[in-house]
């Protein structure tokens, strides 16, 4: 037997015997389909533009436009996120300020694009990075979209080109692993559990510094039993389709594993350790900042005598594990690009820099040296508690 629990039927038993045959009888209602949310799939998946109808997503969003209205509309604004756009905006309205201070005028493109040159001009001669003229050209094409290329802006793309042959962009240098390793320890004997594992994890799937903080208990993947290929080994999922926040460069659903021998403990290591099976599925694995995590690397670095290879920042984990695989040839520079998300090669070897990883550790201290290659050989223990 059978029972459809969705069905609703309203059901009235009579007693037929009692029933006259000249008894006129309602007529039948005409049964229409109820519209139901739609079931859940296996693994319970609740995404917002399918189970949303029009109306609903036509309240919500007139409710978010009133909460907080836009001059540009919220279409353009939400092509870029709220960080960038902020920085867009700061950045545009300084050189409308230089503008005012120096009656040019930005009306007609030839004049934005004068007005732009000179702008950059003077930030170069007033000591800025080449990083501050790429921003001041991403924010004016952003307020001005009809502003875009050699074409409209030829002066100013002249500019920046100079800018960047006199001062060649600079990137920042990757952490050695076996720094990292001891950063992580150190953080866990320290009771700091979630930063250890962060910093690991940032490094081993080459995270963005704040990518981590969308990984959902459901986003981590256990390993499936006698499973082919890349079902062996602990997966994320990043940018799931139904959270609706993408990625840096507009990317849904994209998965990483930690598929090489020496990351594959990790991911019984946070499993574990942040006691995911007693959370929700919809709860958030880590809920550590990034500035928390900066401000324990800015407070253990110079005591740690890692002073040689730079200041401390989560972005150069990114660059560290791709270094890393490059320098030990454990990825090819495609398979790097991949798991990176990069665009193309040329921004993989931005990125990549084998040759500097060892140069970089060649600068600690012996002592420092040696602590590091111990904490790096005793990762997996470490953080499994094995003896």
């Amino acid at each position: 037997m059978v029972i459809h629990r969705t069905l609703q039927c309203d059901v009235r038993w009579s007693n037929p015997k009692k029933e006259s045959k000249f008894v006129s009888r309602p007529k039948p209602k005409v049964i229409r389909p109820v519209k139901t949310q739609p079931q859940k799939t296996t693994w319970d998946i609740d995404v917002e533009v399918e189970t949303k109808g029009k109306k609903a997503r036509r309240a919500s969003r007139r409710k978010a436009a009133e909460e907080e209205p836009s001059e540009i509309g919220r279409l353009r604004r939400a092509s870029v996120s709220k960080v960038t756009r902020e920085r867009y905006t700061s950045v545009f309205k300084a050189m409308e300020d230089y503008a005012r201070q120096w009656r040019l005028k930005m009306e007609t493109a030839a004049q934005t694009d004068a007005t732009t040159a000179s702008y950059l001009e003077h930030l170069y001669m007033d000591g800025e990075d080449t990083s501050m003229g790429n921003y001041v050209v991403a924010a004016l094409c952003f307020h001005r979209p009809e502003l875009k290329g050699n074409q409209d802006l030829p002066k100013t793309m002249q500019a920046l080109r100079g800018w960047r042959k006199l001062s060649p962009p600079r990137s920042r240098m990757p952490i050695p692993y076996e720094v990292v390793a001891l950063l992580a320890t150190r953080a866990l004997t320290q009771g700091l559990e979630e930063v250890a594992l962060v910093l690991l994890l940032n490094f081993y799937l080459y995270l963005r510094p704040s990518e981590y903080r969308g990984l959902r208990v459901r986003d981590v993947v256990k390993p499936v039993k006698k499973g082919p290929g890349a079902y062996k080994w602990w997966s994320f999922l990043l940018h799931p389709t139904e959270v609706g926040i993408p990625s840096k460069t507009e990317q849904w659903d994209e998965s990483l594993t930690l598929d090489l021998p020496y990351q594959r403990f990790l991911g019984l290591a946070i499993f574990e350790r942040m006691r995911l099976r007693l959370k929700g599925k919809n709860e958030a694995v880590f809920t550590v900042t990034p500035n928390e995590i900066n401000s324990f690397l800015e407070q253990c670095w110079e005591p740690l005598g890692l002073g040689p290879i730079g200041k401390p920042h989560l972005y150069r984990l990114r660059h560290g594990g791709a270094s890393h695989e490059a320098a030990n040839h454990m990825r090819s520079l495609t398979a790097i690009q991949v798991r990176g998300r990069w665009q193309s090669i040329k921004s993989v070897k931005n990125y990549e820099k084998g040759s500097r990883v060892a140069q970089l550790f060649a600068s600690l201290d012996s002592k420092v040296q040696k602590e590091c290659l111990v904490a790096a050989k005793r990762l997996k223990q470490t953080f499994l508690n094995q003896r």
